[in-house]
């Protein structure tokens, strides 16, 4: 059976859910080959199309408030968000900014691989001062391979498949998401609320806590 085409349609479809990454097979190519008449496609919905070849990604990003200010100032009506904030949640928050932190780290001092990967283990050392202490590892590792595949559904992180071993790629568009700037006042929010979580607890609240 001759093997199925990548079309400019699939690749849309992908940055409408997400990014397109080098590795990700027949849509990177698409992608280069087409970027010059996606550009301005992406444009007329009100969103940017950013390919960086360097990195090796390419994703959709929506205006800033400084072009929907300037759009309203010339009169038109808001447009419509046709990518909507995601809530993510408090530890596939934490996670996304602890991911951030590293890879800023791998960037400034890795000379080998502008990739960061991280291996199962290491994600759940990243995020286990974050979680309620149990003596049942199994059951911390499963809540945080749920962490994990939410991350991965934002585009956040990649499997590396045909391996024997579980290792992830801390993909670059979190650089996007995460803005340097802004890092560190989230994370600082991200333990204050952890904070007034295990206070509750404390005082026999269980309640869930709220998204980041």
């Amino acid at each position: 059976m001759a093997e199925k085409k990548i079309a400019r349609q699939h690749v849309i479809a992908k940055l409408l859910t997400g990014a397109v990454y080098f590795d990700d097979e027949g849509y990177w190519q698409v992608l280069l080959d087409d970027k010059p008449t996606l550009l301005p496609y992406f444009a007329d919905m009100g969103v940017r199309l950013e390919v960086d070849t360097e990195m090796g990604m390419g994703f959709l990003r929506p205006m800033n408030l400084a072009e929907e200010e300037e759009f309203a100032l010339a009169g038109y009506a808001p447009l419509p968000k046709i990518i909507p904030p995601k809530t993510l949640g408090y530890l596939p928050s934490v996670m996304c900014a602890l991911l951030r932190e590293a890879l800023q780290r791998h960037e400034e001092n890795s000379v080998d691989t502008k990739h960061l990967y991280l291996d199962e283990g290491q994600l759940i050392e990243l995020l286990r001062p974050y979680l309620s202490e149990t003596p049942d590892e199994k059951a911390l590792k499963r809540e945080v391979k749920k962490v994990i595949a939410r991350v991965e559904e934002i585009s956040a992180l990649h499997r590396l498949l045909n391996r024997s071993d579980v290792i992830y790629r801390v993909e670059p568009i979190i650089r996007a998401r995460i803005p340097l700037s802004h890092l560190q006042e989230l994370l600082t929010r991200l333990k204050d609320l952890g904070k007034a979580d295990a206070a509750a607890e404390d005082n026999g609240d269980n309640g869930e806590k709220e998204p980041a």
